[in-house]
């Protein structure tokens, strides 16, 4: 292993010892290295890593996995105690130990190779089980916080690229996670790196730098250095803004409507951050291309949404969603697209999520609960993706009717006083692998020219069975538990 990754391993030693009955060595031994740490107790000794020794260190941890994954040699179990760490004059060097897993990576290479998932992915190697790691390894280090769910407001002073990329690694789906190591060093460099102008574009105006702008509401209980923000109000820094800037929201209540109507980023930092509308919406999308992040949202205003996307492309990561008065978010339109992540969205007087007009996005592990009608409705065209959610405690999971379609894989849809799913009118959804248990009427509910595709999905334990499909609907299905 020395002889591959280099200094990125310790110095195997050979001590000449060999079992006399098996005839071969039970262990190994390696380099000592004097006075290095492993990860946890470099955690519980030093603190978490900051941003730019973070960066440092994920590069030095990619990079020996890189080497390591071009020869068929694969870590299972890499995470902070499995690095070492020791100071040097040169800067924090890292040592990755504990290849004991790497032996079966290598024997079983030739046929994890042929094992291909649909997305051509191998279930051993780079994406399904490195990438993912070093993901995990990385934000733990970082923040000195478990990695089982990423939160944004743990590396706010971190630039977003670096939050996107430990995301990605994160990824449910391997075959969205990043392809190699390799990818991981490319994309850690390029936060070191200033990137030249390519050729195409020296003769253009260089684009301006993504500027941070800080809210801090006043609050006289708040310490001064607390208060020393841009701007009092969310609605203030926006207007202040420029396409591609950032706004960083301190703690605190902000009694608001937010309208986005440039291409921003609009991230909580602090342990509460609470936009509470009277008038309007929350959140109305305005523009093509927007994030926000890390956010409680509560409306208060008469029928208005949370949020409101009715054009462009919403990122919503990491928010707590509400509606006193009407659905939490509402995706509306050819136009429109929310891709909404790791979010609670519940307790509306309506629907949770509503997708309609031709309206499309991803809502993925998100937990969906609480609300007076469906945890999701998909009509008119509306075409979401749904996957590893859980929806529950609704008057409904998912409603589809009225010609929407959409897809629904690996959710949990439990405990809603109605069917887990239900479709009518030309409603023609895809569910596949999801659980859907303990519901107050049947798991499947299709009626009035309903249709669709329901394939491995477990339907037991439901208060009247696991289907109620009327005469005349066209309901495909495979591999379901009944």
């Amino acid at each position: 292993m020395r002889k591959i990754a280099g200094t990125y391993v310790p110095e195997p030693l050979d001590c000449n010892y060999v079992d006399a009955h098996r005839q071969e060595r039970p262990y190994f031994v390696s380099e000592y290295i004097e006075g290095a740490l492993d990860g946890e107790n470099w955690l519980a000794e030093h603190g978490a890593l900051d941003v730019s020794r973070g960066i440092a260190v994920g590069l030095q941890i990619a990079k020996g996995l890189e080497v390591a994954h071009e020869n068929g040699i694969f870590h299972l179990d890499l995470k902070p105690a499995n690095l070492l760490f020791k100071q040097t004059d040169m800067g924090l060097e890292v040592k990755i130990i504990d290849f004991g897993l790497a032996r079966v990576a290598t024997s079983l290479r030739e046929e994890a190779m042929s094992r291909r998932s649909a997305s051509g992915m191998t279930e051993f190697g780079q994406t399904v089980m490195g990438t993912l790691f070093l993901g995990a390894t990385l934000y733990r280090l970082m923040t000195n916080e478990s990695p089982r769910t990423l939160n944004p407001r743990r590396l706010s002073g971190a630039p977003p690229e670096l939050f996107d990329l430990l995301c990605d690694c994160k990824e449910e789906n391997p075959a969205l996670r990043p392809e190699s190591a390799g990818e991981v060093v490319r994309r850690l460099e390029s936060l070191l790196t200033p990137q030249p102008p390519s050729v195409a574009n020296i003769n253009l105006k260089k684009e301006p730098e993504q500027s941070v702008i800080v809210v801090a509401k006043n609050n006289k209980s708040w310490l001064k250095s607390w208060l020393d923000g841009d701007c009092q109000t969310i609605s203030a820094a926006i207007e202040k803004a420029k396409a591609g800037d950032r706004i960083l929201v301190k703690q605190g209540v902000y009694e608001e409507d937010l309208v986005i109507d440039k291409p921003l980023e609009i991230v909580g930092d602090g342990a509460e951050i609470v936009v509470e509308s009277q008038n309007a919406d929350c959140i109305f999308m305005k523009t093509d291309n927007a994030l926000v992040r890390g956010l409680s949202l509560r409306n208060r205003a008469e029928k208005r949404c949370a949020i409101n996307i009715p054009q462009g492309k919403l990122r919503v990561e990491y928010c707590d969603i509400s509606s006193d008065t009407y659905s939490c978010i509402q995706i509306h339109g050819s136009e429109a697209e929310g891709i909404v992540s790791y979010c609670k969205i519940h307790d509306s007087k309506e629907v949770g999520i509503y997708v309609y007009k031709n309206g499309t996005g991803r809502i993925d592990n998100c937990d969906i609960f609480g609300n007076a009608l469906a945890g999701i409705t998909i009509r008119e065209g509306g075409n979401p993706v749904v996957q590893h959610c859980q929806i529950h405690d609704n008057q409904g999971g998912v409603l589809v009717y009225e010609n929407g379609t959409g897809r629904i894989d690996n959710c949990d849809i439990f405990g809603n006083a109605k069917a887990g799913i239900a479709i009518s009118k030309g409603g023609n959804p895809v569910v596949q692998n999801c659980t859907i248990k303990q519901n107050s009427y049947w798991a499947v509910w299709v009626y009035k020219d309903g249709a669709g595709t329901i394939e491995n999905c477990d339907l037991r334990d439901n208060a009247k069975g696991a289907w109620n499909i009327k005469s005349g609907c066209q309901v495909r299905r495979s591999g379901n538990k009944e």
